[in-house]
């Protein structure tokens, strides 16, 4: 009897230490589940927080409307000029309208082989710098080919010229705003800035169809071309405020991000 009762108490004794770690474990399970359910920090990243679409506290910076009226005034150069020199070519005895009809196809040939090195430049020079030249590549191309363009040969010239220098910024706008705002709402940003395009290419045919029918309508296109060249030349202009801007706030150290440009 003494035997059999040591012996109950050596079991009670030995099961007493398991029963201890199995309710020791769970209670540092429940534990852990309380403290990760209290701490928010767990269940809500900085990267998980949703920014609303658009900010239009961006409306307030001034390198969002430099950009704005930059891409409106390239667009009304640009659609001008493409609208436009197939019907100023044909005045000009020997160039029928098959003939002069290649000239818009030109013209979109050489913007997209201008767009392709605009690309591959910018990664050397900056965004800014390129679209600074481009703008005044092309301002400098429809003074001196188109306004004295009289052959043929001087119309596909001016064509593929301009083409390939007149227009460059729908590919290096989101680059820009990105340098000055960061890349958060990249694509917003960009979307309001390229808006100017959109109001560009319908002011820019409805005023310099409007000014050839006033004073134009002797056929000579003359003032047509004036506007375009002057249109890309005010977006030149735009461009280079919008690098001094760029320049101070980087020398300030008012810029959202680091940027791969200098």
């Amino acid at each position: 009897m003494v035997q059999s009762s040591t012996n109950s108490k050596k079991e009670l004794v030995v099961a007493d230490p398991s029963i201890n770690s199995t309710s020791t474990n769970q209670d540092l399970k429940n534990s852990n589940c309380s403290s990760l359910k209290a701490s928010p920090s767990s269940s809500t990243s900085p990267s998980s927080q949703k920014l609303p679409i658009f900010d239009f506290k961006m409306l307030a910076e001034p390198p969002m409307w430099l950009m704005f009226f930059m891409s409106l005034f390239m667009m009304a150069g640009f659609n001008s000029a493409t609208g436009y020199a197939m019907a100023s070519a044909t005045q000009y005895p020997g160039i029928t309208n098959l003939k002069a009809s290649i000239l818009p196809t030109l013209i979109g040939a050489a913007h997209t082989a201008g767009t392709l090195a605009s690309g591959y430049l910018t990664d050397f020079a900056g965004p800014i710098t390129i679209v600074t030249l481009s703008y005044l590549t092309g301002s400098i191309v429809v003074f001196a080919l188109w306004y004295n363009a009289t052959t043929f040969p001087s119309f596909i010239a001016f064509s593929i010229l301009f083409g390939f220098f007149g227009m460059n910024t729908n590919n290096t706008i989101p680059i820009i705003t990105v340098q000055f705002f960061g890349v958060q709402r990249m694509a917003s940003n960009s979307g309001m800035v390229l808006m100017g395009c959109v109001v560009g290419s319908l002011c820019g045919n409805i005023g310099i169809a409007k000014a050839y029918d006033i004073v134009d309508n002797r056929g000579q296109f003359r003032v047509a071309i004036l506007l375009t060249g002057a249109s890309l030349a005010v977006a030149c202009l735009l461009s280079i405020a919008n690098g001094y801007l760029y320049w101070r706030r980087r020398r300030k150290g008012l810029l959202a991000s680091d940027t791969l440009y200098q």
